[in-house]
């Protein structure tokens, strides 16, 4: 586990024990730690009853899975008088006595409040190489487990030493959650990571652009955006933006996205091969495509070479062509294609079948094409 660069950030949610209906009074501090090295984190949460007229019992437990993990789960109850705030430094180290690990903390409201009326924050933050500001984490309920949302903010490289972005996320159901994170930039798909998150626990991807990521750590922005698509339960997603000089991070929050829509046309750069062929002597050569499609439609045509050629388009990006007859150069032809959009472009067999003059033959085309501008999109 790399220590040295890293923020454990991480997110929890429901425990399996407790019915769904109760998450409702759970509030969730996406992110603590208690590391100790070369660049330590630490955090300090803050729990305040805002009631003025009741007192609130609540019982916090730490959800470890990074580091060295409790052997029994930790848990601690306590009860706050009306308008009383609770100071719990170094909460993971000093309260739940689990120094040298990182994961999240669930704090289930009981008898006399709440969740909407307990407020609920953290600091994580650094002392090496300096002390930081580190970075604010509000409490989080429910309602900000989403299946689609997004990152903005995200940072890598940008200046000397730069920054760098780690992204995460947690699954707080019974069941497993196929998470991707795909990172954008200027509208253009870079790259995208998938990871399968077991049923209540997370995942983290330090430096989303290096190695262990997209591994596209050349690209230097700070305007790039990861949207987050889960195929499977709600999961609480963010991002640490951390600086490399200081080791001060920001913590963004995944924000609600739409569901994405079948999304493909546009004008790509083609390049073509010849495959396998019967007819004997055949040129090809590379021409743009263009695809029209209206977002949310399987309908579409695609233009190459000044023939046009009606087609559909599946939600998985799986496209077929109806057969075309053409005159070329005094032969007939019937062309047909089926090919498979990705993120940023398209891969397709072209097959021409020369059906005059005798004797009938053909001939496939490979193409490989990259869109121009935009990117694509799948439900």
């Amino acid at each position: 586990m790399r220590v040295r660069r890293a923020v454990f950030a991480v997110l929890v949610s429901a425990s399996l024990s407790v019915p769904a209906s109760s998450q409702t009074e759970r509030i969730t501090i996406p992110a603590v730690a208690s590391i100790v090295g070369v660049s330590p984190f630490f955090s300090d949460v803050r729990v305040f009853n805002t009631s003025y007229a009741s007192a609130v019992e609540i019982t916090a437990t730490y959800r470890c899975f990074l580091g060295s993990c409790p052997a029994a789960t930790a848990t601690e109850t306590f009860v706050l008088a009306p308008r009383e705030a609770r100071a719990f430094d170094d909460m993971v180290s000093a309260t739940f006595h689990a120094p040298n690990s990182a994961g999240g903390v669930e704090l289930d409201v009981g008898s006399g409040g709440s969740a909407a009326g307990v407020a609920v924050t953290s600091r994580l933050y650094s002392t090496e190489p300096e002390p930081t500001v580190g970075m604010f984490i509000p409490g989080k309920t429910l309602s900000s487990a989403h299946r689609y949302s997004m990152l903005t903010q995200i940072a890598n490289a940008s200046g000397d030493p730069g920054f760098r972005t780690n992204v995460g996320a947690f699954n707080g159901e019974d069941t497993a959650a196929l998470v991707t994170f795909a990172v954008f930039w200027e509208g253009h798909w870079v790259g995208e990571v998938i990871r399968s998150v077991p049923p209540h626990s997370g995942v983290q991807i330090n430096d989303v652009f290096g190695p262990n990521g997209i591994h596209h750590p050349l690209l230097s922005t700070s305007s790039g955006i990861v949207t987050v698509k889960t195929d499977g339960p709600a999961v609480f997603t963010y991002a640490a933006v951390i600086d490399n000089n200081t080791t001060d991070p920001i913590f963004v929050t995944g924000a609600p996205d739409v569901a994405p829509v079948l999304s493909v046309a546009g004008t790509y750069d083609t390049h073509v091969s010849l495959g396998q062929n019967t007819c004997g002597s055949v040129t090809v050569q590379d021409n743009p495509t263009t695809v029209v499609q209206t977002p949310g439609s399987h309908a579409m045509t695609l233009t190459h070479a000044n023939i046009t050629y009606d087609g559909t388009v599946n939600d998985d990006g799986t496209f077929t062509t109806q057969p075309k007859s053409v005159s070329a150069g005094g032969a007939q032809l019937t062309i047909s294609i089926q090919g498979q959009f990705g993120p940023q472009g398209f891969t397709a067999t072209v097959r021409v079948d020369q059906t005059a003059p005798a004797p009938a033959c053909f001939y496939l085309v490979d193409w490989n094409a990259v869109k121009q501008t935009g990117a694509n999109f799948f439900p």
